[in-house]
């Protein structure tokens, strides 16, 4: 059977090259229309038969083309189950309503610092280190009371950073906002 569409579709080639008379489309499209069809065919047969012409009948091709046919109409019953986007465009949308409920004042969690003293901390007393101020911050957020904040800058995070010399103004800052987080 491959043959037999290999030599069709040979066929088919070799007619609309030997057309003489170009100007006749119609008969040109029917010509181009047949040499799609058995090209199709022959592109179904060696996907789904490979090389293997023994399995090649065309009863086996009509049983394979029945089994896709019904996959597809499957999948187009489950696309045909699901709601048409024209239904879905004119329902009336649903207007949520929300209610007001008490809650108690939420307070931020942790230390908070603002943007412009963060990018002056990191720059100045953490050498341009993004991590290592989130990490600083991070176990300063541990600690119980001022002493120990404090305590926790002076003996771990400034030997760390050559004890901030030339840096006291920016020191400040930064104690200033850590000891009045433990304070309020």
């Amino acid at each position: 059977m491959k043959k037999q569409l290999e030599a069709q579709l040979m066929s088919l080639a070799h007619q609309i090259l030997r057309r003489k008379d170009k100007a006749d489309t119609q008969e040109l499209k029917e010509l181009a229309k047949s040499a799609f069809e058995s090209l199709s065919v022959l592109h179904f047969t060696e996907q789904h038969f490979g090389e293997d012409d023994s399995k090649l009948t065309q009863e086996a091709v009509f049983t394979q083309l029945n089994n896709q046919q019904e996959t597809s109409v499957q999948e187009n019953k489950e696309l045909s189950s699901q709601p048409k986007l024209e239904d879905v465009l004119l329902e009336e949308p649903s207007i949520p309503t929300f209610e007001k409920q008490e809650t108690e004042k939420i307070t931020p969690q942790g230390i908070q610092i603002d943007n412009n003293h963060r990018l002056t901390f990191v720059n100045h007393l953490f050498s341009g280190s993004q991590e290592d101020y989130l990490r600083v911050l991070s176990m300063l957020n541990t600690k119980e009371s001022t002493a120990q904040a404090l305590e926790f800058i002076e003996t771990v995070v400034k030997p760390d950073y050559d004890n901030w010399e030339n840096k006291e103004v920016y020191e400040s800052q930064f104690i200033k906002l850590i000891t009045h987080h433990f304070e309020s």
